[in-house]
């Protein structure tokens, strides 16, 4: 890829890192600047931050509730995979006011508030983009639309063939 062209990213909440690592490879194995995350996602993010690591990236991992000053890096693009609890079907205490929709909107309002890339995007459960999600969408619009951004969401469906 043409150094002067390289589009340049970070990872917050990646978990276990699979969409992170889709990233890395769309970009032709190119690392992340940094991955930041909570310190409630260690033990998941730590498979990715090995990863990365025995690959030789030296970037910040940082869990934002134990550095509350660290200042990200800017970058054109920014991923995440917050936790789907809040909405899954595999839970049953899933609602749009489940507490653990709130690292939906903590992590947006970091990243757009203070990052400010050109793209954030991420996965959730398929209720985000279903009635029981309108909520939650409603919520993350408005921190969108308070940072100067828009929001799109786009369901998708797995098949066994």
């Amino acid at each position: 890829m043409d150094q002067s062209k390289q589009i340049t990213y970070g990872s917050i909440v990646p978990l276990i890192g699979g969409e992170s690592i889709g990233v890395s490879e769309a970009l032709g194995k190119q690392h992340p600047e940094w991955v930041l995350s909570y310190s409630p996602f260690e033990k998941n993010d730590s498979h990715y931050i090995n990863h990365l690591t025995k690959q030789g990236w030296q970037g910040d991992y940082v869990k934002l509730d134990e550095d509350k000053n660290y200042k990200a890096k800017t970058v054109d693009v920014v991923n995440t995979v917050c936790p789907c609890a809040g909405l899954s079907s595999l839970s049953h205490s899933a609602s749009p006011d489940n507490p653990a929709n709130n690292w939906m909107y903590e992590s947006a309002e970091y990243v757009l508030g203070n990052i400010k890339p050109k793209v954030f995007w991420g996965e959730n459960a398929p209720r985000l983009a279903q009635k029981t999600g309108e909520p939650v969408v409603k919520k993350l619009r408005e921190i969108g639309e308070k940072n100067g951004y828009t929001l799109s969401i786009y369901k998708t469906k797995s098949k066994i063939i």
